[in-house]
């Protein structure tokens, strides 16, 4: 019996089906990192509980709209992200990644993080996102190990290592670069100048250096230093993030 008082249940834009056989709406998903996001993703709460769809809090929404406006201003991204902690940084760069590299052909991305645990946990993160798509959504896996998804037929890959290994990623070819708490690298100087080279000036590559605060030295802080006083008008373009965006 419907009641007068009673209110519908709401159906959230992740909830609403899709037809495999509607390839306009299917396309629109894959070139709508937004749609896809909420639609496919989904992440552990921090309260804990079930994982559920990715909505951005405060500082993802913060991150995100800067880095959007810095792809359509100059073509491809070079960010320095200062942070708070607690704030989803790394995991919505791993969302944004895995997004890109799932959905298009021939898309390198690396994830370099600052200890072995650390680059162990983002791997998890991100093979639990492939791994919650759907199975009409899912790229066909080639391989999948402890530090790299291999789309075979995309032939696009989202490999991860660890600062602690020491020289790698030199002879890679990558188009999407992520530096997890940068600050914090013992050899950041030798491993990050070995790690740009494989990044090509070209469109739509993005490079993104992210930490807390370590101290007012190291290149990251010379790094952020520069990009302030430049006021992103130079290669890099600084993205602070305070822990007064977060509501709580």
């Amino acid at each position: 019996m419907n009641f007068p008082w009673a209110i519908p249940a709401q159906r959230y834009p992740w909830q609403q089906p899709i037809a495999l056989s509607d390839e306009a709406q299917i396309r629109a998903i894959l070139k709508s990192f937004d749609r896809y996001r909420e639609k496919f993703i989904k992440i552990r709460p921090r309260e804990g509980g079930e994982r559920k769809p990715f909505v951005l809090n405060a500082a993802q929404i913060v991150l995100h709209t800067r880095l959007e406006n810095e792809l359509k201003t100059f073509g491809r991204i070079r960010a320095l992200i200062p942070k708070a902690r607690r704030m989803g940084v790394s995991t919505y760069i791993g969302s944004r990644y895995f997004y890109k590299v799932a959905t298009n052909k021939g898309r390198r991305a690396h994830v370099v993080a600052h200890r072995n645990d650390s680059a162990t946990n983002l791997h998890r993160e991100v093979k639990l996102f492939y791994a919650e798509l759907p199975e009409p959504w899912q790229p066909h896996l080639g391989a999948s190990n402890a530090r790299e998804l291999i789309f075979d037929r995309l032939q696009s890959i989202y490999r991860v290592s660890s600062a602690e290994g020491g020289d790698i990623g030199r002879s890679d070819d990558t188009h999407l670069l992520h530096l997890s708490e940068a600050a914090f690298f013992d050899n950041t100087e030798d491993l990050s100048s070995g790690l740009l080279k494989t990044v090509l000036d070209q469109p739509d590559t993005e490079i993104m250096f992210e930490s807390t605060g370590n101290g007012s030295s190291g290149m990251f802080f010379s790094m952020c230093e520069q990009a302030y006083n430049e006021k992103n008008t130079g290669l890099w373009r600084l993205h602070f993030l305070p822990w007064y965006i977060m509501p709580e």
